[in-house]
């Protein structure tokens, strides 16, 4: 599907952009969202999509691009200070916006 492919290439470009440690943050929530292992970041949320309704798959999407979409606004820029702020915000960001909670 030329649409999943595109927005997954979205999400694994996203989290490239971020710095340690929150490109790893990134990383293991969306291994908590997806509830499975993302060794490969790219064929793995492809597989992970494929599995979904159109509904889920959608809301994942948009839901995961926007949070990443921050991320990268806060945490991919060098110039940022405070890293201990920075790592508090990115914890709250993510947890508070898991759509899979256990």
């Amino acid at each position: 599907m030329k649409i999943r492919g595109a927005s997954v290439a979205g999400i694994v470009d996203r989290v490239e952009n971020l710095r340690e440690p929150f490109r790893e943050n990134a990383i293991e929530w969306l291994c908590r969202r997806t509830q499975r292992p993302l060794s490969n970041l790219q064929l793995d949320l492809d597989r992970f999509l494929a599995e979904q309704d159109p509904f889920v798959r959608d809301f994942f999407i948009k839901d995961t691009l926007s949070v990443l979409d921050l991320a990268v606004t806060h945490f991919g820029d060098e110039d940022m200070q405070d890293s201990n702020c920075r790592r508090e915000h990115l914890d709250e960001m993510l947890h508070s916006a898991s759509i899979f909670h256990r």
